[in-house]
């Protein structure tokens, strides 16, 4: 029991941390906003706070029924020592099928981890395809912009190369002027 306490609560705490938004430095945790793992996180919160079913009248139905309740952190924590042990010492089946049973609560959980975790098509995965596609469409208008962009460029640079020619061409003429009407200027003088 101990340790699936700690596992949960040490999931449960990954998982906040990789959502984490620290709104002084608005620094945020990879997952920050990916409602799948809030998802999860409810989806495992709901697991081991429901009733089980299909277990016998009298039987312990939840968690606080044996002894053990969410902190103020949400952590899975044993308040009631005593009744825990009294529980295991007297009907120790009891508790493990409240957590081992058809429905109970480590199987509950566990089967839902499946649902996210299974390689070839849990939620995770088809959420990760999801994202690889989207990068790789992403790469691709990236790549088709930047083929704009040279092309504009190409454009561009071939304009200026024409202004280029024709400013200077506009100088020699200029220049040219300018010595006729200094020789003409000199002539008339003379």
């Amino acid at each position: 029991i101990k340790s699936f306490l700690k596992n949960f609560n040490g999931v449960m705490d990954y998982l906040k941390d990789q959502m984490k938004v620290n709104t002084t430095t608005y620094s945020r945790g990879p997952l920050a906003g990916e409602s799948l793992v809030r998802n999860l996180r409810s989806n495992m919160m709901n697991k081991v706070l429901q009733e089980v079913t299909g277990l016998s009248d009298g039987d312990p139905k939840t968690l606080s029924s044996i002894g053990i309740s969410l902190d103020n952190n949400l952590h899975l924590v044993i308040d009631d020592a005593t009744e825990l042990k009294e529980l295991l010492t007297s009907s120790p089946t009891k508790v493990a099928d409240l957590f081992q049973g058809e429905n109970g609560i480590a199987t509950s959980v566990y089967d839902m981890l499946d649902e996210y975790t299974d390689t070839y098509d849990g939620l995770i995965d088809q959420r990760t395809d999801l994202l690889e596609d989207r990068v790789s469409e992403m790469d691709t208008r990236m790549d088709r912009m930047n083929e704009r962009l040279a092309v504009k460029e190409s454009q561009y640079r071939a304009q200026l190369t024409s202004l280029q020619s024709m400013y200077i061409q506009v100088v020699q003429q200029q220049s040219l002027v300018n010595n006729i009407i200094s020789a003409a200027s000199s002539i008339y003088d003379s």
